[in-house]
């Protein structure tokens, strides 16, 4: 069984108490050796390759495009989903933070941003539907991720809910889904409330 980690910000949290990297020792000696971390305040960066007609391995072609694109790697953690049936993928990239560092001795390490624990979620219910918004909020930070086809296509993270409130209306065809915690906000045109629940992020948002 894996322990599961959250990282909001300078702080871990882990069973409901909250650490943070002075006290990282006392976190590991409570967690196991196989271990899911959520990252739950860092933007994910996105790009979109098509790639070619010819027969090619796409994960070597991957790799490739990181190190032509990005030369920074060793401080990212990359992610890619492929849409075969159009030749194109998209590549994820976040600041790693330090984890590789802080969970070096783990036999298994599961490294997963919190954009895209909400977007399976959602789109379990939802796959019906081309163009979906979904917004929700973790402590001050507002969150709106933005999923067309099933992919991640923009993402943002911000403190002003004005941003999101500009960023919503500057968008048609979109069925907006907000997290249920969440229906007193003052957004018109709410297609959906979804209850994210404690595996998203509860036991961070009760700090």
């Amino acid at each position: 069984m894996s322990s599961n980690v959250k990282i909001y910000k300078d702080k871990l949290y882990f069973k409901n108490v909250e650490y943070d990297y002075d006290s990282i020792k006392l976190l590991l000696s409570r967690i196991n050796k196989k271990i899911r971390i959520t990252i739950c305040s860092e933007k994910i960066f996105i790009k979109k390759y098509k790639y070619p007609e010819e027969k090619i391995k796409i994960e070597k072609y991957i790799d490739n495009k990181i190190s032509e694109d990005f030369s920074d790697k060793s401080n990212l953690l990359f992610h890619y989903e492929v849409e075969k049936s159009e030749r194109y993928f998209y590549l994820y990239s976040m600041r790693n933070h330090r984890i590789n560092n802080l969970f070096y001795g783990a036999k298994e390490l599961i490294i997963e941003p919190i954009q895209f624990k909400v977007k399976n979620k959602i789109f379990k219910k939802l796959r019906k539907h081309k163009y979906i918004l979904v917004y929700y909020k973790i402590k001050a930070l507002n969150h709106l991720i933005n999923i067309e086809d099933g992919f991640i296509i923009d993402s943002l993270i911000t403190e002003s809910f004005e941003k999101v409130n500009t960023y919503i209306n500057e968008r048609s065809d979109y069925v907006l889904v907000v997290d249920k915690s969440l229906k007193d906000i003052k957004i018109e045109d709410i297609n959906y409330y979804i209850d994210f629940g404690v595996d998203i992020y509860e036991e961070i948002c009760e700090k």
